[in-house]
């Protein structure tokens, strides 16, 4: 009986250390896997770092460009305007020289009109004044 008991229990240590390896070799497995996830998240922080150094550069670029395209435009706008403002400046100047060179002409006609009937009026006057 104590050989059975012997017998048993050297199977049951023999049992327990086989689950013992077995349980010894899954945590080495798992200590594997977890080595190599700590490595995966490692290569995923640094790819983030350098993700987020990249957007911040494109930010800046795209910013810049923004600036860009706003002051072309704001150039664009400025010229327009000084042309429309030379155009409606000239109209006007054009406009204003015209209306003075017909102002002259029209007080050139009213001097001649004038000194026309002054001397109809002169030659009236003149052979009346004779008599």
């Amino acid at each position: 009986m104590v050989e059975k008991n012997l017998d048993r229990c050297q199977k049951e240590t023999e049992e327990v250390t086989q689950i013992m390896l077995v349980n010894y070799n899954k945590v080495l497995d798992r200590e594997a896997k977890l080595s190599d996830l700590d490595d995966r998240a490692d290569e995923l922080r640094n790819m983030s770092s350098t993700f987020s150094r990249t957007t911040k550069t494109v930010a800046q670029k795209k910013r810049w460009e923004n600036r860009k395209y706003k002051i072309f435009l704001a150039v664009v706008v400025v010229v327009v305007v000084l042309i429309i403002l030379a155009v409606v400046l000239w109209l006007s100047l054009r406009g204003a020289v015209n209306q003075a060179t017909e102002s002259r002409a029209s007080v050139n006609q009213a001097t001649e009109s004038r000194a026309s009937v002054n001397q109809a009026t002169e030659s009236r006057i003149t052979p009346m004044q004779a008599d």
